[in-house]
């Protein structure tokens, strides 16, 4: 009998054929997770944020009481050369405070635009979006900074920036 007594070895390189291309499989999803899917979601879940509070406004906000609520603001704000004053919380109304999980980063009160009678805004670092709330013949303008510009009701609208400026 000439039989060959098997390999024992031939086994093991199978197995770590199949390990190495295991470990080659998690070590790239692990790749795209961190170098890919993570900075997308610096970029867009700031975005979807907002814009879900955008979405809350537009189904729960009475924009005629936002108006006469902007109005009073400014009148009871106005600084001294048209400079606008920052509004303290305790006069900002609950539906704006819970538009999102967080109050807005302030509140500016008579703009200096004779339309605009208020501008509320969230965000910090790189990334802010806001309300501003003037007359019915107030039309927001766009800018590089905040290029994305959405009308709630007339002289009402919604802005927010880009994020990092890419999109």
């Amino acid at each position: 009998m000439n039989e060959v007594p098997p390999n024992e070895d031939a086994g093991a390189s199978k197995t770590k054929k199949r390990l190495f291309w295991v470990d080659l499989t998690a070590l790239i999803v692990v790749a795209l997770l961190v170098f890919v899917l993570f900075p997308a979601s610096i970029f867009f879940l700031p975005i979807h944020r907002a814009d879900a509070g955008y979405r809350k406004a537009k189904e729960t906000i009475n924009f005629e009481e936002l108006r006469s609520w902007a109005q009073a603001e400014a009148k009871q704000h106005s600084g001294l050369k048209g400079e606008s004053e920052n509004v303290p919380r305790s006069e900002i109304p609950a539906y704006i405070m819970h538009l999102y999980s967080f109050p807005p980063e302030f509140v500016v009160a008579d703009t200096g635009d004779t339309n605009c009678n208020a501008m509320i805004v969230w965000g910090g670092g790189f990334f802010h979006w806001s309300f501003e709330i003037g007359s019915t013949n107030f039309v927001a303008s766009t800018n590089l900074e905040c290029p994305h510009v959405y009308e709630l009701s007339p002289g009402i609208y919604y802005r927010r920036e880009s994020s990092w400026g890419l999109l």
